[in-house]
């Protein structure tokens, strides 16, 4: 395969295409400089202003007599006091079915552990017995 070459005309426009394109990038960033200093904004601001509406929506509705309540997502959610309470029932028996579980698994391996622990000592004293027995 024969590569063609570029003529000078072509690496040159090429050279100016990038170049422009750079000028134009270098423009837009001069302008956002410029935006961000004019912003009254600031990210402290915004902070406080979060703060601030987090606020208002607790006293909200805690004056309504929502009760706050964080799910397994981490969100916060308001609910009426009947359903906090079914919630929380729920989450109660979530926790004990799964600490007994547990227990019972721990149990399990504590049994198979001194039941191969049986075996080793039972081998290890067949194989003495046997290796030295015509001695």
């Amino acid at each position: 395969m024969e590569q063609k070459k570029m003529t000078p005309q072509e690496e040159r426009s090429i050279r100016e295409e990038i170049r422009r394109e750079l000028e134009s990038i270098e423009n837009k960033k001069d302008n956002n400089r410029n935006e961000e200093d004019d912003n009254t904004h600031t990210f402290e601001y915004e902070l406080e202003k979060k703060r601030i509406r987090n606020e208002e929506i607790e006293k909200f509705y805690l004056e309504k007599g929502y009760k706050k309540y964080i799910n397994h997502y981490g969100v916060i959610e308001w609910l009426t006091p009947e359903k906090y309470e079914k919630r929380m029932e729920r989450k109660k028996k979530a926790r004990g079915k799964k600490g007994k579980s547990k227990k019972k698994k721990n149990i399990t391996i504590f049994v198979l552990m001194g039941i191969i622990i049986t075996l080793v000592l039972v081998l290890v004293l067949l194989f003495v017995k046997y290796t030295f027995a015509g001695k």
